[in-house]
């Protein structure tokens, strides 16, 4: 077998670099990182407009600081939110010490999540991955989702006002469990 002359090896290294670059270009072509924003610097930064609250029926609520947005939820916040999307409430809910956090955008979809201490039961529904399960029922405005998981210490709600099922999929699926 010939040796490579050091020119093949210029050749061979431009073309493995021209595959690596076509290979991630290809890939961020067809993922839906466009869509999608890392949380973890804008998990802090408020809703773009004033949406309505949530309200807990029954239940007494307590507006938060945007600070206690993490621990309210025993850290079981999303990773990834759509683009555009702020913290629009932060409530400590009674009776226990339960935590309440919704991102929304500036058409008010909301993307939510519900801790509640010492619970560790679904309320029904469909397994879908890892912890999760798919309920059955879902309020208004639709389309929505809504998806219970039992992790340690209790019981995490999350759901979506108004997001398409494919991005709701995907803000679930970055949720800390």
């Amino acid at each position: 077998m010939p040796a490579l002359r050091a020119a093949d090896h210029g050749d061979v290294r431009r073309s493995v670099v021209a595959l690596v670059g076509l290979c991630l270009l290809a890939e961020s072509a067809c993922t839906h990182t466009t869509h999608s924003t890392t949380v973890s610097s804008l998990s802090l930064r408020p809703a773009p407009n004033p949406c309505p609250a949530h309200t807990f029926p029954l239940r007494a609520s307590s507006a938060k600081p945007l600070s206690a947005a993490a621990s309210l939820v025993q850290g079981h916040v999303p990773r990834r939110l759509p683009k555009g999307f702020g913290v629009q409430q932060v409530s400590a809910v009674q009776p226990g010490r339960d935590g309440y956090v919704a991102w929304t955008d500036s058409s008010c979809r909301r993307v939510s999540v519900f801790f509640e201490r010492g619970e560790t039961t679904a309320d029904g529904g469909v397994h879908a991955f890892g912890p999760w399960m798919k309920l059955g029922r879902c309020g208004a405005p639709k389309p929505c989702i809504v998806y219970q998981g039992a992790v340690k210490g209790g019981l995490v709600t999350f759901a979506t006002w108004r997001l398409d099922a494919d991005t709701a999929s995907a803000v679930l699926h970055s949720v800390r469990t």
